[in-house]
């Protein structure tokens, strides 16, 4: 009776050590050991690893020319990199600002792939999460419903590699298409993720096959008026500002202030001298670094790069 009874306490004692070694990402102390980043992996969880030994497709949009750019520029001490919710804020007459801008449209991998790289070279960035793509949420089925591994790719980007985690605002699309509660929704959503530790201040306007279709832009969303937006250097005007017709019928576009949801700035809307997008074209070539003189940048200047990880390699 008494060796059960030592059994029972031992047993009883084992379980509490492991408990105590679990931490809120639900992984144990001897799991996040093993789940550090080697050269070829990055671990997401234990069970959820990133191959990042890639092959090089193409000769310019590649994570190799990419991460010789962000080198060139941190060597040459003429820039300082600041994620998009410090952007307003830093100013210099010393250097150059620049904001990099990462929009999440479909492939999580590659952004991830991105954030690693300008981590070890010291660079901070801003990488918004889209809520209508297929790693966020199945949205045939159920698009309020978030996929699980999206928490642990916001927690690999923010915590580990030290970069802004920011919104990518589809919500239009939610209203019109989808006919969801956008303040119902995205309230529960950004309550979820800064109740789990994520850091979400901001938010990018997305840009996709519904704009054409519908004539509208997702910044539309937001109590702010801009005449005419244009969409790119030659795109299309889009005018349906307050409605929308989807199928032979108008649907309103309810607005809302950024502070609604405790949002602090559109990255989209935000004062720069200097904006590039690997998503614009010029003359029949779409934009990249080697397209611009950056020793013509002089101190003071306030640039922003946006780029879709997705579109590279």
């Amino acid at each position: 009776m008494n060796l059960r009874i030592w059994i029972c306490i031992t047993v009883f004692m084992l379980l509490c050590c492991k408990n105590e070694n679990v931490e809120d990402n639900g992984l144990s102390t001897e799991s996040k050991i093993l789940s550090r980043d080697t050269d070829t992996s990055i671990f997401i969880t234990s069970d959820n690893i990133i191959n990042d030994k890639v092959t090089i497709r193409d000769s310019i949009f590649n994570y190799d020319s990419y991460e010789n750019f962000i080198k060139s520029m941190v060597n040459s001490n003429r820039f300082v990199f600041v994620p998009l919710d410090e952007f307003s804020q830093t100013f210099s007459s010393e250097k150059v600002v620049v904001g990099l801008r990462h929009d999440i449209d479909y492939d999580i991998a590659s952004s991830i792939r991105f954030a690693r790289r300008e981590y070890r070279n010291g660079v901070r960035a801003t990488y918004y999460f889209l809520n209508t793509a297929d790693y966020y949420c199945d949205i045939a089925k159920n698009p309020v419903v978030r996929k699980p591994a999206v928490l642990d790719y916001m927690r690999k980007i923010q915590d580990e590699y030290k970069h802004e985690v920011g919104w990518h605002n589809d919500l239009v699309t939610f209203q019109v298409v989808y006919n969801i509660d956008v303040k119902t929704y995205l309230s529960r959503e950004l309550e979820f993720l800064r109740n789990k530790g994520i850091r979400i201040v901001g938010s990018s306007y997305h840009g996709s096959e519904y704009c054409y279709l519908y004539h509208y832009l997702y910044f539309y969303i937001w109590n702010y008026r801009i005449e005419r937006k244009v969409y790119g250097p030659q795109g299309p005007p889009f005018e349906n500002y307050d409605s929308v017709l989807v199928d032979g019928i108008y649907k309103k576009i309810n607005k809302f202030e950024f502070s609604d949801f405790g949002f602090k700035y559109e990255a989209g809307l935000l004062n720069n001298n200097y904006f590039f997008a690997d998503a614009f074209f010029y003359n029949n070539k779409r934009w990249s670094m080697a397209m611009f003189d950056w020793d013509s940048l002089r101190p003071g200047d306030r640039v922003i790069i946006l780029t879709h990880p997705a579109l590279w390699d």
